[in-house]
């Protein structure tokens, strides 16, 4: 048996329906793109600042004023000195005055005459003496400032230390100047290294403050006050490890050496650095 033959499409009629469906395919597209709900975009958030440490208020330990030199020592005799009329008064008063002024504008030569005239009218003036001296060690002169201050110490018992802590106390904006002159003279001294730390964190410089500290523990390793110190100074510049070194190195001392630091609040603060701190 001869089975029929299925129906043959036309070709020209499978054209059509093909694109026919192209074309309802791209208006189903087209309707579905008009009608789908956009996504919103991702939330921005606000950036967020990256934690940081609780910087501490704590004071710096201030040096110890220094006691009298001992009874056994008879100070030598101090230099004859004119007496002080009103005019006089006027004329040394002029002269430091006037020194000072050239010492602010960075004019030494011109400060060194106006001292000279002041001690030549009254003989042992021991801050135009303690001035030259410190013109002397910045112009490399350190035996005539060496000089110059053993001879503004007779009769009045004063040392280098006490001396730093006059021009802390009088000098605020010279001080650390001043004293890391001083402290060049008398490299051995720890006092005069702490001073001038002390002087540089009054002004907040706190990286040439922790490098006088630390040479003052180069010659006073067990000095409580000074560690407590170097720890400001580390804390202040965000150098927490170092800083929690120093803090626990000042309580270790302080169990045996007196110490002016606060003791709880260094507690507190180390603590804090243990722990991470407080965000």
């Amino acid at each position: 048996m001869i089975k029929p033959r299925a129906p043959t499409t036309n070709w020209r009629q499978a054209l059509l329906l093909t694109v026919a469906g192209m074309a309802c395919g791209a208006a189903l597209v087209t309707l579905l793109d008009q009608n789908l709900v956009t996504a919103p975009p991702p939330p921005q958030w606000p950036p967020q600042a990256a934690p940081t440490l609780a910087l501490p208020a704590l004071p710096l330990a201030m040096p110890a004023r220094p006691g009298p030199p001992p009874e056994t020592v008879a100070p030598p005799e101090p230099p004859a000195r004119q007496a002080v009329t009103a005019d006089h008064e006027a004329r040394l008063h002029q002269h430091w005055e006037s020194a000072r002024q050239a010492l602010r504008q960075r004019a030494p030569d011109t400060a060194r005459e106006f001292l000279a005239a002041l001690l030549r009218e009254h003989p042992g003036h021991a801050p135009s003496l303690r001035a030259l001296a410190l013109l002397d060690s910045h112009q490399g002169a350190d035996e005539h400032a060496r000089d110059r201050h053993r001879q503004a110490a007779v009769g009045t018992g004063e040392t280098p230390e006490s001396q730093a802590m006059g021009w802390l106390a009088d000098n605020i904006q010279d001080a650390p100047r001043m004293l890391r002159l001083l402290a060049t003279l008398y490299p051995d001294s720890p006092g005069l290294h702490f001073a001038e730390g002390v002087a540089h964190g009054q002004q907040a410089n706190w990286t040439a403050a922790a490098q006088a500290f630390e040479k003052s523990l180069h010659h006073a390793a067990d000095a409580p006050d000074t560690w407590y110190n170097l720890a400001i100074a580390q804390d202040r510049q965000g150098r927490s490890a170092a800083a929690a070194t120093a803090y626990r190195e000042a309580l270790r001392h302080a169990q045996a050496q007196p110490h002016r630091f606060p003791l709880e609040q260094a507690v507190q603060r180390l603590a804090t650095l243990t722990t991470g701190g407080a965000r």
